[in-house]
């Protein structure tokens, strides 16, 4: 079954910090994501840089949300 969402995958953006598992990036991949990596933590300055860009923010646990 293929279901619709209400908004395009493609269009949404997902990103990765902490060197997030690359068996969680290919699964994102293959699902028709558009991924933005970063392997480190960002500060809060760089954090709140790009959280308006974004739809999803995948961490690990140095980063403060």
């Amino acid at each position: 079954m293929n279901q619709e969402t209400s908004y395009p995958k493609e269009k949404i953006k997902i990103l990765l910090l902490e060197n997030i598992h690359e068996a969680a990036v290919g699964l994102l991949r293959e699902g028709g994501y558009h991924l933005e990596i970063i392997p480190r933590s960002l500060n809060s300055e760089e954090l709140m840089a790009v959280i308006p860009e974004v739809h999803v923010i995948g961490i690990r646990s140095k980063t403060k949300i």
